[in-house]
């Protein structure tokens, strides 16, 4: 599912830049499953996917990220500093230093489990294996 649609990308950046032709179109819309699906990699960590509430940001990340795979390998400083922030807003979300805001508890998964005690293995425990 990509947090954002082509309608979101020409709203923030206009439509000039982000679609000239029809085939630019099947662009916009690869750029933006791809962002969403890098997006998942790190929410992932944190979050039950797929989120059920979007938060507006998460929308402006996605478009900062797939403007940045439109322009390829010509990307402007600027273009490149927005998906750069964008990244290393993930990064903060996967360590735990930001949360993505109102996401119900029921969607945040837990850690994982430490366990305390002792395990003991026996002889017995390991026959089989």
């Amino acid at each position: 599912m990509a947090y954002a649609t082509s309608d979101d990308l020409k709203t923030r950046f206009g439509t000039s830049e982000i679609t000239a032709t029809p085939e630019d179109a099947g662009a916009v819309a690869v750029a933006l499953d791809d962002a969403s699906e890098l997006i998942d990699t790190y929410i992932g960590e944190r979050y039950t996917l797929p989120l059920t509430v979007v938060p507006g940001f998460l929308v402006r990340i996605t478009c900062d990220i797939a403007r940045y795979y439109l322009y390829d390998d010509q990307a402007t400083d600027r273009v490149k500093e927005a998906y750069d922030n964008a990244i290393k807003f993930l990064d903060e979300v996967k360590s735990g230093d930001v949360s993505l805001g109102d996401i119900p508890a029921s969607e945040t998964t837990s850690g994982p489990e430490h366990y305390d005690g002792v395990l003991q293995f026996t002889d017995n425990d390991m026959i089989g294996y």
